[in-house]
Formats: structure tokens, C-alpha cells, sequence
């Protein structure tokens, strides 16, 4: 991502896809920031409450799960 980009959060989460992508490479893109992104809210989730939520098990999971699944 570019350092000219103000919002790279908002930009990946509007990139987000709304169908099962066919090209590896879009699940390879996926793969590697989905369970970054959900950290990343994660924590803005403890920032915002004050408080420690559970840590997550396996943050992004069901989305990559989504992604590879061949049906």
C-alpha cells in the first residue's frame, strides 16, 4: 500500500470481496492482510471498550476458509 494512501484500513476493508474470488493471487492477497486487519480491529476494539476482549483464536479464519473452499 502506498504511503500516500491516509486511510489504509478503509481502503482494504472497501476492497473486501463480495464474491468467492477466482485468481490465486486475489486469495493470496487475502490470506496474508485479512488476519492482519482483524488484529488491527481487534485491538481498536480494545482501545474503544477500555478493556481486554478475549484474545481471538484464529482472527480472519472463516473468511479464508470461505475463500479456499472449492463448492
Amino acid at each position: 500500500i502506498p504511503k500516500s494512501i491516509t486511510d489504509p484500513l478503509s481502503l482494504l476493508l472497501n476492497k473486501l470481496p463480495t464474491r468467492k474470488p477466482r485468481s490465486f493471487q486475489i486469495r493470496s492477497f487475502w490470506t496474508i492482510r485479512w488476519p492482519v486487519i482483524c488484529a488491527i480491529l481487534h485491538e481498536l476494539d480494545h482501545i474503544y471498550h477500555g478493556k481486554e476482549p478475549p484474545s481471538p483464536s484464529d482472527p480472519g479464519q472463516k473468511l479464508l476458509k470461505r475463500l479456499f473452499n472449492s463448492s
